[in-house]
């Protein structure tokens, strides 16, 4: 399968649109390509070109085993225009947008759409340590964070495909009183705006560099904010359904995930929890391209895990 995985920022009409691009004509056999630089029709086309050159670098045998192109992208990212930054009538484009149309007359080949942190999910789900977990929540902090609900060794992307969609719940912000979502509390973009208030360049933010040591004293500030945001909306998560376990992974370097999950650990053991099973709190394993990886395994889960994936086709 291929694999096109997208951030929301990836998105915002007029600014430059790049995902990762990954081929997998087996689970075996998984890679990362580069990203490129077009807006929402040209993003195609340039798709296009580098799915052919990724598949012309793979032995015959192999190339012959594609079975067709997994599409993670984010949801209605025109309910946040101001959080992305783009032009409200570019970004109303995406509205009836087919995508899946598009991208398959485009490659001629099968695709599967799925909301990108839902692909995240199934990355953890079938290539990461989430293969030892019958049931659990997943959280991916990516530039909105985003989530994947887990049961029965299933990803589960309910009635719509937008299941999990865990930004949206409730959370304690002061610059929007009582209108706060977690979205606004618990993602990188917030991390974004702060560096740049402070004068430094978030550049690597987006670049997949192991090194953020640059971002203080802004990250630890950011860390702690999302740990405690993360932790209630863990208790909320947890009172609609026992999960034993919920996951934490995002588009960040190790050490980051790390000291996350041991922040919201200890966040946890503030809030009120009478009446609910108190999780397991986990860093995920896949890291920042599980969107991508995701996105590659769904045609794979489709055609033969036992367990299949529900996505539009």
């Amino acid at each position: 399968g291929l694999g096109e995985g997208q951030d929301a920022a990836d998105h915002a009409a007029g600014q430059p649109v790049g995902g990762d691009l990954g081929v997998g004509g087996h689970p075996a056999h998984q890679g990362a390509a580069a990203t490129s630089a077009h807006h929402r029709h040209g993003c195609l086309l340039s798709r296009r070109t580098n799915a052919s050159a990724l598949v012309e670098t793979l032995d015959p045998a192999i190339r012959d085993r594609i079975i067709g192109i997994g599409v993670a992208s984010p949801f209605e990212l025109w309910h946040w225009l101001d959080r992305v930054g783009a032009p409200s009538t570019q970004m109303q484009q995406w509205r009836g947008f087919d995508l899946v149309a598009a991208a398959r007359a485009q490659t001629d080949l099968d695709v599967m759409l799925v909301n990108d942190a839902s692909s995240a999910c199934l990355a953890e789900l079938t290539v990461g340590d989430g293969r030892e977990i019958r049931d659990f929540a997943y959280f991916f902090v990516g530039f909105f964070i985003g989530g994947g609900i887990v049961l029965n060794h299933a990803l589960q992307t309910g009635a719509t495909g937008n299941a999990a969609a865990f930004g949206p719940l409730p959370s304690r912000d002061p610059r929007r009183g009582n209108g706060g979502q977690l979205i606004d509390t618990a993602s990188l973009f917030t991390l974004e705006r702060s560096l740049i208030e402070a004068g430094i360049d978030p550049a690597d933010l987006w670049r997949q560099t192991e090194d953020w040591s640059g971002f203080e004293p802004q990250l630890t500030q950011w860390l702690a904010g999302t740990a405690q945001s993360m932790a209630d909306a863990i208790v909320t998560v947890c009172a609609v359904f026992d999960f034993p376990v919920i996951v934490v992974d995002g588009a960040f370097p190790a050490r980051v995930r790390a000291d996350l999950t041991a922040r919201i650990n200890a966040a946890i053991e503030s809030c009120n929890t009478n009446g609910i099973l108190v999780p397991e709190i986990v860093s995920g394993s896949v890291g920042s391209n599980a969107r991508a990886i995701g996105a590659s395994m769904l045609p794979i889960s489709d055609r033969f895990l036992v367990q299949r994936t529900s996505a539009a086709a």
